[in-house]
């Protein structure tokens, strides 16, 4: 999925075989946030995600941000409930209160 963030084009990519969530910009992986899988979908399955990374040089722009949020949305549209131990997104669910009803 691409988007656009200050004039520049990214790239949202979910790599399941890695439990992975990147954001690329021009081919080139920037960041990403990583989980481990628990469960399936729909039965009480759980995505606990447990570290984030962006590459200091693309700090500063809501990047991830950005990264998190499509991956909570993915993760819920499969059927996942969200354990947040990642420092970031705690804070980013704490931040965005429509996620408190799918963490685990």
């Amino acid at each position: 999925m691409d988007i656009t963030v200050d004039s520049q084009t990214f790239t949202l990519a979910h790599e399941a075989e890695a439990s992975r969530y990147t954001i690329s910009h021009d081919g080139e992986q920037i960041g990403f946030a990583d989980y481990h899988q628990s469960g399936e979908a729909g039965a009480g399955g759980i995505r606990d995600f447990n570290h984030t990374v962006v590459s200091p040089e693309w700090g500063g722009r809501g990047l991830a941000g950005v990264l998190v949020d499509y991956a909570l949305t993915d993760t819920v549209d499969a059927g996942f409930r969200i354990s947040p131990t990642c420092s970031y997104v705690e804070h980013y669910v704490g931040k965005h209160p429509q996620w408190q009803d799918h963490l685990a």
